[in-house]
């Protein structure tokens, strides 16, 4: 076991120094993967279910646009004020949501909604709502 956790470390120091050999087997560097890569890689195949929603405050005119896994969980944070961005505007009510099969499409949707475009039509989704209340 001595011999193996010995080995293992000396292939360690070699691949971190990079040096061309390791008892005689060559090292070569591995080319650099990008962490936001493999994190979109990962998250693409996810199980987990991603929303889209937008909030609205209800003392001032703000909407604000985010993702989540939770929505439930989500909404009490933001009226909790746990959230920098969202704290002062408190408290707030989901008028809009979608749910995708993954993050990076619920990322994708959110940049939409925060285009001049996808502003309009939440707006028009907000009139929608409240006009049902």
């Amino acid at each position: 076991m001595h011999s193996f956790l010995a080995r293992v470390a000396e292939l360690v120091d070699a691949l971190v120094s990079k040096t061309s050999s390791f008892q005689g087997v060559p090292v070569r560097p591995r080319p650099r993967v990008h962490l936001r890569k493999l994190f979109y890689f990962w998250e693409a195949f996810s199980f987990f279910m991603y929303f889209t929603y937008a909030i609205k405050s209800s003392k001032r005119n703000y909407i604000y646009v985010g993702i989540t896994n939770n929505p439930d969980r989500r909404l009490l944070q933001h009226n909790r004020g746990y959230n920098k961005s969202t704290k002062p505007y408190r408290p707030f009510f989901l008028f809009y949501m979608e749910q995708m099969d993954n993050r990076v499409d619920a990322r994708r949707r959110e940049k939409y909604f925060k285009t001049a475009s996808g502003k309009r039509l939440l707006r028009f989704k907000l009139e929608e709502f409240l006009d049902k209340q």
